[in-house]
């Protein structure tokens, strides 16, 4: 059994590197770049960039979020026997700031986008409309450093040396003095 959790250790390892790093650069890109740009906006051009940047996301980005946790809660299964590791400590960070970032994403940005996608009126943006752009800028930012903890303690996890996945007979031998017969 434990041939074949070995044997998707590496696949498992590379989509949830790949899959965070994704997602990581992606929130930080419109951290450092996107919101400051749109804050420039005046109330109509931004309702209105906001409107076609939101229906470019709004479909893929919930299978991001979904391969990004359920690629890391699989390490950890498969790994489980190293529970007492640094590298599974940190891929245990990894996933539980993965899942508060989707769980704000959920519970803030989402509920906004959809109400700008829906709601708003370009040529009469709400009367509130830049606190709540402040509101969802507040809440990316959050996201953004919660994915890049997580994939840089995913990243420090794969550099760390490992024990590797080995059987409980083997490793109840590890250690021992074999003393000839």
């Amino acid at each position: 059994m434990w041939e074949i959790a070995s044997a998707t250790l590496k696949p498992l390892r590379f989509i949830s590197l790949f899959s965070t790093g994704l997602l990581a650069g992606l929130l930080s890109d419109f951290m450092f770049f996107v919101t400051p740009a749109l804050a420039t906006l005046p109330g109509p051009a931004f309702v209105q960039t906001t409107q076609a940047l939101d229906r470019q996301f709004f479909d893929p980005i919930p299978w991001v979020y979904t391969v990004v946790n359920f690629s890391i809660l699989f390490v950890l299964l498969v790994t489980v026997r190293e529970w007492r590791t640094l590298p599974w400590i940190l891929t245990a960070v990894a996933l539980v700031c993965a899942v508060v970032a989707t769980a704000s994403t959920l519970a803030i940005n989402v509920p906004i986008n959809i109400d700008v996608i829906n709601n708003w009126s370009a040529q009469n943006p709400p009367a509130n409309w830049a606190e709540v752009r402040d509101r969802w800028d507040q809440a990316n930012t959050f996201r953004a450093i919660l994915e890049l903890v997580a994939f840089g303690a995913q990243l420090v996890a794969v550099l760390l040396p490992s024990r590797g996945l080995v059987p409980a007979r083997q490793q109840a031998s590890i250690g021992r003095v074999q003393t000839a017969a």
